[in-house]
Formats: C-alpha cells, sequence, structure tokens
C-alpha cells in the first residue's frame, strides 16, 4: 500500500502481527482510561462516566469522545454492520474499508442498558453510508417519491421534496463544492438528519437534530488509537494505516480540527501511541504533512529571483528567495549579502498543521522582510486563547481583538490570526526593538515628531485607539511602537498592507519619513545590535 508516494506495504503487515501480542507488564503511557475490546464484530465499551449521555443522545461520537474511568456497570455493545450492509460502509478512493476489525459504524447499532433495570433498547437514526449522487438529483428523487404523494421542486440548486397531504418538508437536498448535503426533517419540521456526502457518494459528515457535527473518519482514528487488546493494554488498531489514507488534501483540515476537539490532536494521539512502532508513526505523520502542504499550497521547490519591493512609498533592493526543504535561501542581489531561515528552528513547537500554513505564508513573503525575520526573529508559534500588549496593558487584561503578540525579551511572535500582514507588523516590533527594550521609536527625534502629529490628528476631533474598544483603522495612534509597525506594514505591502494605511497618509506623513530613516539605520547595524 502506498499513502502518496509513501509505502506501508511492509510495516501494515508487520502491525498487523505485533499488536496482540503486547506483553502484560506493558502500561499505557498517554493516561486513557476507557477500556475497548475488539472481538469478531463486536466493540464493547465500559464506561460508567457515558452510560447517561449514550442512552439519551443515541450518537456513537458521545461515547468515543470521552474517556471516563472503566468499571462494569454500563455494558454498550456496538454491532458492526451485516454483511449485506457492507457495501455502504466507510469507502476511500472507491475501495470498501469494511474488513476493518477496529471500525465502528455511527448507524444501525443499539445500546442495552442495564438489564437490572430496563431491557428497553433504543436505535439511533439510519445514516446512509454512500449513496448514489443521480439519486439526488430532481430525476432521482422523483423515482423515489411518488408524484402522487409528493412535491420534487427545484429552487435554484436547491432541491426540497414536501408531502402533498400536509404541506411538510420530507428532505432538501443541495450540492455544493463536490459534496452533496441532505437534509432530513421530522414531523415539527426541524432537522433531524444533516448528512454530507463527497463526490464519490461517502459519507463525509453529519449532524443529528442539529447537534455537533460528527466525521465518520474521526471516530475510525479515534477508535484505532484507543483500542485495547484481550489483556485490556493499549494496542493501536490493525487497519490505522488504511484509514489514515483516507485523509486527503481536500479533507486534512477539518478532520484534525475535528480529531482535536477530542481532547489532544491527531499529531499528539499519534506520537503518544505507544502500541504503534516509530517508523510507521513517522510515516502517518509524513502523509498528514503532505496533505496539509497541498492543501495550502507550500511549495518545497519556491523560487522568486526577482522578489523585490516595490510601490509609491517605497523602493527596496532586489532579492532572490530560493526554498530547500525546510530552509529559505535569502539572497541580497544589489550587495551579494546571504541569509536563511531553517522553519525546523523558526516554527519550534507548531504542530503539524500550524506549521505547514505557516510556511505557506512565511515562503511568499518579500525577500526584503525575510531578510528582516532572519536577523530579528526567533520564533514564531501560535499562542491561541486572547493575547496581550505589554505596553499598553498588563499582561492579565489584554486588548480586544488582539491578533499577534511580539516579546521584546526572547524576539518571539506569537499569533491568534495566520495571515502575512499580521505576522509582518509584529516582525515591525522586533525591528524597532534595538535590544531588550530598547525601542529605536523612544528617542526624542521620533516621539517629537509623533507627537506633534497626533496633537493635530486629536485636534481634527479625532480619537486615539486605546485598546478598549474595536477600532481598527486608528490602531497606528495606540502609541509610538504601533505606529512604526503599521508603516513598517505599509512600506512593505504598499497601501493596502495596512488598515491604518489612509489614517497614515494623512495625518502622519512626517512619521512615515521616521520610519523609513529607522528602518534603513537599523538594517546597517551589525546583526549582534539588532537581536
Amino acid at each position: 500500500m502506498s499513502l502518496n508516494g509513501i509505502n506501508f506495504d511492509d510495516d501494515y503487515k508487520n502491525l498487523k502481527s505485533k499488536q496482540d501480542n503486547k506483553t502484560a507488564g506493558q502500561s499505557p503511557q498517554d493516561g486513557r482510561k476507557i477500556s475497548i475490546s475488539f472481538r469478531n464484530n463486536e466493540v464493547n465499551l465500559n464506561a460508567s462516566q457515558v452510560q447517561n449521555n449514550a442512552q439519551s443522545s443515541g450518537d456513537i461520537s458521545a461515547l468515543l469522545s470521552k474517556r471516563g474511568s472503566a468499571d462494569s456497570t454500563s455494558n454498550i455493545s456496538v454491532q458492526k454492520q451485516s454483511a449485506s450492509t457492507k457495501k455502504d460502509t466507510y469507502v476511500s478512493n472507491g475501495e470498501n474499508q469494511a474488513d476493518s476489525s477496529t471500525e465502528v459504524h455511527s448507524s444501525s447499532y443499539q445500546k442495552t442498558a442495564d438489564t437490572k433495570k430496563t431491557s428497553s433498547k433504543t436505535k439511533d437514526e439510519e445514516i446512509q453510508q454512500k449513496i448514489s449522487p443521480e439519486d439526488y438529483t430532481v430525476e432521482g428523487l422523483k423515482k423515489q417519491y411518488p408524484p402522487d404523494r409528493y412535491n420534487v421542486i427545484d429552487n435554484h440548486g436547491q432541491i426540497t421534496v414536501t408531502d402533498k397531504a400536509t404541506g411538510k418538508k420530507i428532505l432538501k437536498v443541495f450540492s455544493e463544492k463536490g459534496f452533496t448535503y441532505i437534509d432530513e426533517f421530522d414531523e415539527k419540521g426541524k432537522s433531524k438528519l444533516f448528512s454530507k456526502y463527497d463526490k464519490n457518494g461517502n459519507l463525509y459528515s453529519y449532524r443529528v437534530n442539529n447537534g455537533e457535527e460528527v466525521f465518520p473518519l474521526v471516530e475510525t482514528l479515534y477508535a484505532d488509537i484507543c483500542a485495547k487488546n484481550s489483556f485490556g493494554l493499549p494496542t493501536t488498531g490493525k487497519d490505522i494505516l488504511k484509514h489514515i489514507k483516507q485523509i486527503t488534501p481536500e479533507n486534512v483540515v477539518e478532520i484534525l480540527e475535528a480529531y482535536k476537539k477530542k481532547g489532544e490532536t491527531l499529531e499528539e494521539a499519534i506520537n503518544s501511541e505507544w502500541g504503534l512502532d516509530k517508523k510507521v508513526k513517522e510515516q502517518i505523520l509524513a502523509h498528514i504533512k503532505k496533505c496539509l502542504e497541498e492543501h495550502y499550497g507550500f511549495d518545497k521547490n519556491y523560487k522568486n529571483d526577482n522578489s523585490r519591493v516595490t510601490n509609491e512609498y517605497y523602493q527596496g533592493a532586489n532579492y532572490s528567495v530560493v526554498q530547500k526543504g525546510d530552509v529559505i535561501e535569502i539572497t541580497n542581489k544589489d550587495t551579494g549579502k546571504k541569509s536563511r531561515i531553517d522553519f525546523n528552528k523558526l516554527l519550534k513547537g507548531a504542530d503539524i498543521k500550524q506549521a505547514v500554513e505557516l510556511k505557506s505564508i512565511i515562503q511568499k513573503l518579500p525577500g526584503e522582510v525575510l531578510e528582516d525575520m532572519a536577523v530579528e526573529c526567533t520564533n514564531i508559534s501560535s499562542e491561541g486563547g486572547f493575547l496581550t500588549n505589554w505596553l499598553l496593558k498588563t499582561f492579565s487584561t489584554g486588548w480586544m481583538g488582539v491578533s499577534g503578540h511580539y516579546s521584546p525579551f526572547d524576539d518571539k511572535i506569537s499569533l491568534n490570526n495566520y495571515d502575512s500582514a499580521t505576522i509582518v507588523h509584529e516582525l515591525g516590533h522586533a525591528i524597532d526593538n534595538r535590544n531588550i527594550l530598547k525601542y529605536s521609536t523612544q528617542s526624542e527625534e521620533f516621539k517629537k515628531v509623533f507627537e506633534e502629529e497626533m496633537k493635530a490628528y486629536e485636534a481634527a476631533g479625532n480619537q486615539r485607539y486605546d485598546g478598549t474598544y474595536r477600532a481598527v483603522p486608528n490602531y497606528c495612534t495606540a502609541n509610538e511602537q504601533e505606529m512604526f509597525a503599521e508603516c513598517y506594514t505599509m512600506l512593505m505591502f504598499g497601501k493596502p498592507g495596512s488598515s491604518s494605511s489612509e489614517l497614515i497618509l494623512q495625518y502622519f506623513p512626517k512619521t512615515l519619513e521616521m520610519c523609513k530613516q529607522i528602518l534603513q539605520e537599523t538594517r546597517n547595524r551589525p546583526p549582534e545590535e539588532r537581536h
């Protein structure tokens, strides 16, 4: 088997033969406490903490999304589909995946409550695992819903099926970007099952009663990773390599985001799974990385021999930018000066998705910006949550809507928004920071020009940005440091680069010229005085 050029045949065979031979002396390292055993065509989960949730929701995702302490107070049995319905199990690239001994299906299963109290059984909504898209065209639906009883109406590509006698909606179907969406309604006209199918007709995701979106592939991978052997020890599902192949450039981001809701990233789950061979882990992550690179457009062989900043406010030098694997080589063609950025160092700490997304953005930045980054920045990562700006507020209060943060103590940039303007803005702070807390914009000359133009700005009835409301166009007025960062972004990207461009040009033209002067003086200094 080959995953986009990655050969898994040998490792897949070895993995299948090793999984059930773990010694009783081994112990899990990742803290998983839910007990899952796989025998024949049955999956048994013993978890008291998920009993009530599972009995009420009828959703397999409710079972697999919780890791409760195992006991014998509840026994939830998930039956695989019968042989007659195996053709509708999860299919990837036209291949039938129904032979998986660890695959968990989200439909056609029964849940048995504690027999001491009740013997009643509930059944989940029937969810088709595979459809024929032609069955959900107007013609196809008319065959399923007789015209004497139902109306099938196409309204600009959105097909609705209604009951003639009651006028109630039965079904709504539409297609978008290669997916087919089917919305089924209950007696009250509310959505009871919203399903999404890919271009091959395979079930991609679904929602029951407008609940959380469930991805069958995510549930399958989660079951693979959480599998136990006959000793009750973690033993990665034998078909994980086959299931990983179902991750593609088209679905990789959604699958990774959905898996993250389980409490850890898929990358973390794979790396912490001690029942999986190191080589297989590397190949699985290489496949995910390759899918992400294609999705985000990262080019390992990227080359730009004429990378030059040219706009009406700034004319820069000509640079050559060459991507070689995870290293970018930057050459100033006017001076011959060379710089390099090693993504493995710059993006250390970022997860696989964050790293690939950032690489795809950074490699396309102007050579002049990349040269600044090579000197000024030690690390770029995703901090998440609510970022703060130490210059105006304490670390605990924060600013509203802050997209990024630069630390003057270690020259690290943390991001909430992954876009070139945010990265360049934060890099502007690094350039301004000559050394720890020694900002160029704190010079008497710069402060004098800035304050004079600020007085004129406020005299015209304008308000400065104070961090208590989101008024992006005046963000540059917060202080001298934010003004420089916004001016740097504008100089490197032109007028559209900064949301403050119009305001800077109208009220702070002298400050903009001072920023150009600081930029040139900074670039003329040796690296040890800049960083």
